[in-house]
């Protein structure tokens, strides 16, 4: 029979998998998919933990990525905004998105937005990312423009659950 690890073991090894243990020389692409998600409700989170996590790291590498767009924040884990690798982001968000398509029509953002062409909406929210990077409440300002009847944070909401 095996020896069951320590609960110290065991801490140790979780904090070694989450690279709190000692700074690495990883790049923050390699620490973003060894990771899978780092939380980003804040914009700012993904730069603390790097910076925690990495020799060396540079506030411009990460930002560099994101406008290269090799790594994004979005809806991904539990519906929460998380910062990962573009590639990374791809291949999860094609697995979960039949949930997050189902969460979404239990919330508020869903019935602010019921009348709405969800095809037109997705398509500006598409026309507007595709231009720049967006936090979701600049996006929510710019759906806005278009469709001041309507709550801009309801239907940046719905564009960040679809696409």
């Amino acid at each position: 029979m095996t020896a069951r690890p320590s609960r110290r073991a065991l801490n140790r090894t979780t904090l070694g998998r989450q690279i709190l243990l000692e700074r690495a020389k990883h790049t923050p692409g390699e620490a973003m998919e060894l990771l899978v998600g780092m939380q980003a409700q804040n914009p700012h989170d993904p730069y603390y933990a790097l910076w925690s996590r990495l020799e060396g790291f540079a506030p411009e590498d990460l930002s560099g990525m994101i406008e290269r767009r090799e790594a994004l924040r979005g809806a991904l884990l539990r519906a929460t905004l998380h910062l990962s690798t573009t590639r990374d982001f791809m291949f999860l968000r094609s697995h979960l998105q039949e949930t997050l398509t189902a969460v979404l029509g239990s919330t508020s953002f869903a019935k602010d937005t019921a009348g709405m062409d969800r095809a037109m909406l997705l398509d500006q929210g598409r026309s507007l990312l595709d231009e720049r990077p967006m936090t979701r409440a600049a996006l929510a300002r710019a759906l806005e423009e278009r469709w001041p009847e309507i709550p801009g944070n309801s239907m940046a909401q719905v564009v960040t659950y679809l696409l």
